[in-house]
């Protein structure tokens, strides 16, 4: 007997069906319907209304997919237990936790607890960022075994790890020795998380080391692992998932392929996971305070990092589209040990006032928290934003008013708090000390051009020697960080900041003020941190046809020039250091590739003790921004990063003479850096790494 409430349930469904959709009559003549029963327009053809039979039903998905998956699973079952078969595809997989583990194909979404979301064509969304997943036959054949894998995450510990703090160590290895131990599948978030893991421990090592601890080079260790990653954070739809492992892996993919990538490829991209980040609710703490205490710290550690990272891309593309502004409230990172932190845990760890392994990211986020508050920052970034950033303190307010730096408080609470606490015998130690005084060194440079940009001729003497003890410490604590046995593991973000904005502001002082009692200092300086940084020097040679070292060369030796003949004048004999030898070797070198005679065009010493260097012509009728924009990938290959060398096609037509009062003779640009500073673009400065 049918149920009496069918009947008008029915008619309740095809009256809301019928309010909701065109009939069919309309729908076939593609004319306007009123929805009605009968509508007016059949009434008005005197057309038969016909009902509409319900929605279009949505194209359905690959229906192959599955059963493509299924056949995928037994194929590596026969594999693992040695049976001969014939393979429908090639026997090449991405490189996995363990050789044996099964990847599901699924979105990152399938958590527990977290809902699906709705069903979308995928076709339409897969390519935009990695382009459509390529078959597994197009990936490298590479098996990863658990012993090379668990090798890859002990580097991680010791190298990347304690410098970035994104991943919560306890846990994580439990799920890795879970993961190889039960031969389960895993989800494809986690398999990107550990793939970006293996991509960032392999760049943080040397060549050497790669093949002494693998038996393969470092780039062919990265070409196997970085293709594979991102095939991974593809399947897994990074972009569009709620799963911290996958924004994760996909922030430690961009820090690994940095090194080898043009900034400007960088910049969109971690923007993409920023504003990944933010839809996750990253920036809002009351968002994450809604979480446990071990997930909202790890989401506070994540949102840190990639705005710092964020910071330093713009830095080197375009310094105003930066993330380290005063619009967001998440906390900064606690001074919490990992082991301390426990899943579920609703109350938070204790912090301490004492040095933890997250010390690096504490030290550093809070200088950073300062900096987006800062007026000289937001100078650059948006003046507007000022109205956002916290108030001063009276103290700062009376250190501004009186001309001093706002960050002389700031620093004095980093000594007090971190950094006099710190070992210096350990390396994580060490590491956030020189940093964290280079860093301090460097924004007050900063704030030092910001304050005078508009009036540089009013500065004190007592302010340009403050401004160039600045730039001298920023060298100092670079060659401490490029020299010492401690770091060896941490120059992968050491190399991340090249120290060129203090070269500049020396070379320019030391043109101008050569017979300083300051000029001896800064000439050991800058020698010996140009001879610690052995890989720039290296370089070199396929930078020397563009227009970036033809001016950082003139720069040397104009200021080598006078600083030379200023002591000739005692009649005293001066030897060059090795940054003024290196670049005349260079140029010299340079005139011998391009078939010029060594008399004429190479390095000369006449009988005056006159040094005659030609170096490339530049564009004077341009202002200092023009010549400098059209020297944009020069610095790129300068600081070691990667890029195509100069093609030596360019014929010298400037020389430079060591004489300073020779130099008004000269038809030579001349780089005033007050100027320099005003009209540059920020992205020539820290192009790929200066």
């Amino acid at each position: 007997m049918p149920n009496p409430t069918s009947q008008p349930m029915s008619e309740k469904e095809t009256q809301i069906r019928r309010r909701l959709l065109a009939c069919s009559s309309c729908q076939q003549r593609k004319v306007k319907c009123d929805r009605k029963s009968p509508c007016a327009a059949c009434v008005k053809s005197g057309t038969h209304c016909v009902a509409p039979s319900g929605p279009r039903r949505r194209r359905p998905r690959f229906p192959e997919r599955e059963l493509l998956n299924r056949l995928r699973q037994f194929e590596e079952l026969l594999r693992r237990h040695k049976i001969d078969f014939t393979a429908l595809h090639p026997s090449v997989t991405l490189p996995s936790v363990t050789a044996g583990l099964v990847s599901s194909t699924d979105d990152g979404n399938d958590e527990p607890g977290q809902p699906s979301p709705p069903e979308v064509d995928d076709d339409g969304n897969d390519h935009l960022l990695f382009g459509p997943c390529p078959p597994a036959g197009d990936l490298p054949a590479l098996h990863s075994e658990q012993s090379q894998v668990f090798r890859m995450w002990q580097i991680y510990l010791e190298n990347v790890s304690p410098l970035l703090r994104v991943t919560h160590s306890p846990t994580l290895q439990a799920r890795i020795i879970d993961a190889a131990s039960q031969g389960e599948r895993i989800n494809p978030a986690f398999e990107a998380l550990v793939l970006s893991i293996c991509c960032m421990s392999i760049m943080s090592l040397s060549d050497d080391k790669c093949r002494s601890l693998f038996g393969s080079s470092r780039r062919e260790l990265l070409e196997s692992y970085q293709p594979a990653c991102r095939q991974a954070l593809r399947r897994c739809r990074f972009w569009r998932c709620e799963n911290l492992d996958a924004l994760v892996a996909s922030y430690l993919y961009l820090v690994s392929v940095r090194p080898q990538s043009d900034p400007r490829s960088i910049a969109p991209a971690i923007s993409t996971v920023l504003r990944t980040a933010q839809r996750m609710g990253l920036h809002d703490e009351s968002i994450n305070s809604g979480y446990d205490a071990l997930e909202a710290e790890m989401r506070r550690r994540l949102w840190w990092s990639l705005v710092v990272f964020d910071q330093r891309i713009c830095e080197m593309t375009e310094y105003g589209t930066t993330t380290l502004i005063p619009t967001w409230d998440c906390k900064r990172p606690a001074n919490a040990s990992d082991f301390e932190m426990q899943s579920g845990s609703i109350v938070s760890s204790a912090v301490h006032g004492r040095p933890t392994e997250a010390l690096f990211v504490v030290v550093l986020s809070e200088m950073a928290d300062s900096i987006r508050h800062s007026s000289f920052h937001l100078d650059f970034v948006n003046p507007a934003l000022k109205a956002l950033a916290h108030p001063k303190s009276e103290k700062n307010n009376l250190h501004r008013m009186q001309g001093h730096s706002t960050f002389m408080s700031l620093e004095k609470d980093i000594e007090g708090r971190y950094l006099a606490r710190c070992d210096l015998n350990q390396p994580l130690h060490f590491m956030t000390v020189w940093t964290a005084r280079g860093y301090m060194a460097r924004h007050r440079l900063l704030e030092h051009y910001s304050r005078h940009a508009i009036n540089p001729s009013q500065q004190t003497e007592t302010q340009r020697l403050t401004a160039l003890a600045h730039a001298v410490k920023m060298l100092e604590c670079d060659t401490k960080l490029r020299t010492s046995r401690l770091t060896q593991g941490f120059l992968w973000l050491v190399d991340f900041c090249v120290p060129i904005l203090a070269y500049f502001y020396i070379l320019h002082h030391l043109r101008r003020r050569p017979a300083e009692t300051q000029s001896d200092e800064a000439w050991r300086v800058m020698s010996e941190n140009w001879e610690a940084r052995a890989a720039l020097r290296a370089i070199m040679p396929r930078s020397e046809a563009k227009g970036a070292f033809s001016i950082f060369s003139r720069l040397v030796l104009e200021a080598w020039g006078a600083y030379e003949n200023t002591h000739r004048e005692k009649k005293e004999m001066m030897t060059p250091p090795l940054l003024v030898s290196d670049i005349r070797d260079r140029l010299q070198q340079k005139n011998q590739m391009m078939g010029q005679g060594q008399m004429d065009n190479g390095r000369h010493v006449n009988s005056a003790g006159v040094v005659d260097v030609n170096i490339m012509n530049i564009d004077t009728n341009n202002s200092n921004k023009s010549s400098l924009l059209a020297a944009q990938e020069d610095f790129a290959l300068i600081s070691g990063s990667s890029g195509g060398g100069g093609d030596g096609g360019q014929d010298p037509s400037e020389s430079y003479r060591g004489e300073s009062s020779d130099l008004a003779g000269n038809v030579l640009i001349d780089i005033d850096m007050d100027d320099f500073w005003t009209t540059m673009d920020w992205s020539l400065m820290h192009a790929q790494g200066w």
